[in-house]
């Protein structure tokens, strides 16, 4: 990454020269091609497109500077699209240490506003945040100025005159702005309940709203909130989400949690929150054999498939139910309705990695396959080219199956 990032500021170094437009050009063009294979970056793909993930990095590790720099790449690449370019920019604009943030803030907003691509909703309630943190004054005026621009004017309508006026509520009811609005308090909580009803663009914000209810400090009012939108919204995958998310972090063993976590699985198995409630599940000692049916269907999408967790739990659960003296044919009944499809999925040994190494996640998979007997080809794979990780599937657990060395044979 130092390499590319010196390379880049050269390249800046010769675009930020405004005089002699060739001559700039091609001052440092010999030392450009001996520090960087500039093939790679011209072959069908614009430079920006590698710098983005350079970003993502230095973002990460918090090296706000560097990512600065490639951004500018990022705003003069056309072939970038502007949610990355806006989200991106946001990002560096909250971590840095700028003199008249407020300013720059400002700025970037208005620019955005011009960006063909972007969702103009999401770009005020962005800036309505970033304002909020910032303690950027007068913020209605802003939104305001934002709002009566001529590129909003041609924008798709509400049902309402302007989902932008429902933010504007929002904004006064976060704030008691009522007498700047000349709107009274109750009729601002009556349009605030609507607009929470309404489902095309109510993901969004709701999202918004908890934000700014946590800035505003009013997080006692949040779980009610996001309640209400499940009601509201009861076809709704991600109003499920939204509060099941939030009691886990919260309150981890409660009756309520449990519940929207059981419903949300039963309109959606294959997301990831299924295994907080297996996880849940085991704690309050469920029958195991329950949990294996919900560990199943978890597993039965492909997209779960490199989950440790979801193994862990799957095998965790066999022995369980081994040692609760479940009825054998009932396990196995729950294998072999899938056998054909997983074997195809999981335990194909053509896609099993030559390369030794000790992985857990195989070793998962090994186990699970001596506890049935079954996958003697993988088996015999992973045996050869991952010892380690062949002794580590026996050793996770005591279980009773045939002699594994024996079966391998």
């Amino acid at each position: 990454i130092s390499k590319v990032l010196n390379t880049l500021e050269l390249i800046m170094r010769n675009l930020k020269v405004r005089g002699g437009k060739n001559r700039c050009k091609t001052r440092h063009l010999k030392d450009f091609y001996s520090t960087v294979n500039v093939h790679q970056f011209t072959s069908g793909v614009r430079m920006g497109k590698y710098c983005y993930d350079l970003v993502i990095k230095c973002i990460a590790s918090h090296r706000y500077e560097e990512a600065i720099k490639l951004y500018w790449i990022l705003c003069h690449d056309k072939t970038i699209i502007d949610h990355a370019r806006f989200k991106v920019g946001i990002i560096l604009l909250m971590n840095m240490e700028i003199q008249d943030k407020n300013d720059c803030l400002l700025s970037f907003f208005r620019s955005m506003l011009n960006a063909l691509h972007l969702n103009m909703n999401e770009v005020l309630l962005e800036f309505i945040m970033c304002a909020f943190k910032c303690e950027i004054p007068e913020i209605q005026t802003q939104v305001k100025e934002f709002k009566n621009r001529k590129i909003l004017s041609t924008y798709k309508k509400h049902d309402k005159d302007s989902i932008l006026d429902d933010y504007m509520v929002l904004l006064e009811w976060c704030n008691s702005f009522s007498g700047d609005m000349n709107r009274s308090q109750s009729q601002t909580n009556k349009e605030v309940t609507k607009l929470k009803k309404y489902t095309e663009d109510s993901d969004m914000f709701i999202l918004q709203l908890i934000k700014l209810m946590e800035l505003c400090d009013r997080q006692y009012e949040i779980e009610n909130e996001l309640q209400n939108y499940v009601e509201n919204n009861p076809d709704n995958i991600n109003a499920l989400i939204y509060i099941c998310t939030y009691l886990y972090h919260r309150h981890p063993n409660s009756e309520k949690l449990i519940n929207y976590l059981e419903i949300l699985a039963e309109k959606c198995i294959s997301d990831v929150r299924t295994l907080w409630l297996i996880e849940i599940w085991q704690e309050k000692g469920v029958s195991s054999l329950k949990i294996l049916n919900y560990c199943f269907m978890f597993l039965d999408y492909p997209t779960n498939g490199e989950n440790i967790k979801a193994w862990k739990a799957l095998w965790k659960n066999l022995t369980e139910a081994q040692q609760d003296s479940i009825d054998d044919f009932e396990i196995y009944s729950l294998w072999k309705s899938r056998r054909r499809s997983w074997m195809w999925m999981y335990f194909n040994p053509q896609k099993l990695p030559v390369t030794q190494s000790k992985d857990k996640l195989i070793a998962y998979k090994v186990a699970f396959l001596l506890m049935f007997s079954d996958g003697k080809k993988y088996i015999k794979k992973v045996f050869k080219y991952h010892p380690a990780t062949f002794e580590l599937g026996k050793s996770l657990k005591n279980f009773t199956c045939v002699d594994d060395r024996q079966f391998i044979k």
